[in-house]
């Protein structure tokens, strides 16, 4: 191992950045040979792991946005060609983690079952301890080193094939021959946003204050301008604006009791603002995440599309792809608004009626599709726009809809037998899956 160490900066030390550090430990574990490596990990917060978002020490009040069976923070046997893995109980999932926290110390917050929904900072004391693991493990391999630097990175210089890390602190760049942006979360001067000028300019008329990232909520949120006597607006009614809720009331020490009749009343505190208006820009209510069916068997009930496929790209890319280098190799260029997001409506499409109308219906919309189809992958520039060509691809599955709607109608009217198919010739009459 004489080779000059590969130098590799990651900046933004939280989850994602977790994620790849477990990926680095199963390789560098798994290789027969040592590896020079060295790698340089900033986050500006110091929360390595968690990072500032999902941080141990925020309230208590916020929750994840999915179930803890859900979570897990390495690559296991279910995932298609991970390469090495880590050996089982260095990679716990956050119900394993989770099960093991209450085990040692009794604490209620940790006693999940898959289905429950756990608290935000629970998550960040789990990512904290796995990052912790995998910076162990990188340490303890011949070869390695790891260097954690709470440091805010302001540019990165081009030197030749490296590049030049500058932090905000005056420190020595720190030359990688890789930088990994990690940064997740992150918010810039609105004023300076086009997404969100007009509301700064709104807030600056009005006298009011606008936070462009609600994130961490004990910052952003401060009492003197949330606190009583003030209105808040929430822009967004999904689990940030909940989390915003929560922390206005319940985390400025307000509760909910039930009455005789077992209605939920609110008891305020009076720390929480006089008002709070939540509005979405959607119209929609907010909703659950839906319960993902398919991890009970992913190779039978996973959907898999037959038009957006691996090689209808291929055949895209040598039609009307535009010669290009990438990634230091010759490749053919495609636009991803022309070429690839009309077969998308397509499988959307397919995916929507199919549901709606049966598997019979499915597979007489492919064939009826397949003519349009094999057309757009021969010259999909011979359309205006996505959208002219988007209309064109669905347009054969849409009138099959029609058709079999109509047919529906009659069948519910008593006036005829039902059939689908992708044209001429009878039909069975539940061909569509439906009475």
């Amino acid at each position: 191992m004489n080779a000059a160490p590969l130098h590799l900066a990651i900046v933004g030390g939280g989850p994602t950045c977790t994620y790849v550090l477990e990926r680095l430990a199963a390789l560098v574990r798994g290789r027969r040979d040592p590896v020079a490596l060295e790698i340089v990990v900033y986050d500006l917060s110091g929360e390595f792991g968690p990072g500032q978002v999902h941080s141990p020490d925020q309230t208590r009040t916020s929750y994840l946005n999915r179930v803890v069976g859900q979570v897990a923070f390495a690559a296991d046997e279910s995932v298609v060609d991970a390469g090495p893995l880590l050996s089982a109980v260095e990679r716990p999932t956050l119900l394993e983690w989770c099960r093991k926290k209450f085990e040692e110390t009794g604490d209620p917050i940790y006693d999940m079952v898959a289905e429950d929904w756990p608290k935000r900072f629970v998550h960040g004391e789990a990512l904290r301890d796995q990052f912790n693991g995998y910076v162990e493990i990188l340490r303890a391999t011949e070869g390695v080193e790891v260097t954690l630097r709470q440091a805010e990175v302001v540019d990165l210089e081009e030197r030749g094939d490296r590049f030049a890390v500058l932090t905000a602190d005056g420190a020595p760049a720190y030359e990688a021959d890789y930088v990994l942006m990690l940064t997740g979360h992150s918010s810039n001067r609105p004023e300076l946003d086009p997404r969100q000028a007009h509301l700064a300019r709104f807030a600056a008329e009005h006298e009011a204050r606008l936070v462009p990232s609600a994130y961490p909520l004990e910052r952003s949120l401060d009492p003197a301008y949330t606190g009583p006597g003030t209105t808040v607006a929430c822009l967004g009614m999904g689990l940030t604006g909940i989390d915003v809720l929560l922390y206005l009331t319940e985390g400025r020490g307000g509760t909910f009791e039930r009455d005789a009749d077992g209605e939920l009343h609110y008891v305020p505190c009076g720390a929480e603002p006089d008002s709070i208006v939540a509005f979405s820009r959607s119209g929609l209510f907010t909703f659950a995440r839906p319960y993902n069916e398919k991890e009970r068997d992913i190779a039978s009930l996973e959907y898999k599309g037959p038009f957006l496929t691996a090689g209808a790209v291929t055949e895209l890319r040598r039609t009307v792809g535009v010669p290009n280098v990438i990634g230091g190799a010759p490749k053919r260029q495609l636009d991803f608004e022309r070429h690839v997001f009309p077969l998308i409506l397509l499988e959307m499409a397919l995916l929507q009626y199919g549901v709606q109308y049966g598997p019979e219906f499915r597979e007489a919309a492919i064939a009826a599709a397949r003519p349009a189809y094999e057309k757009f992958l021969a010259d999909a520039d011979a359309f205006a726009d996505h959208q002219e060509a988007g209309e064109f691809l669905v347009a054969p599955v849409e009138e099959l809809a029609l058709a079999v709607g109509e047919r529906v109608d009659d069948v519910l009217a008593g006036r005829t037998a039902l059939a689908v198919h992708a044209g001429g010739g009878p039909a069975d009459p539940e061909s569509a899956g439906l009475p």
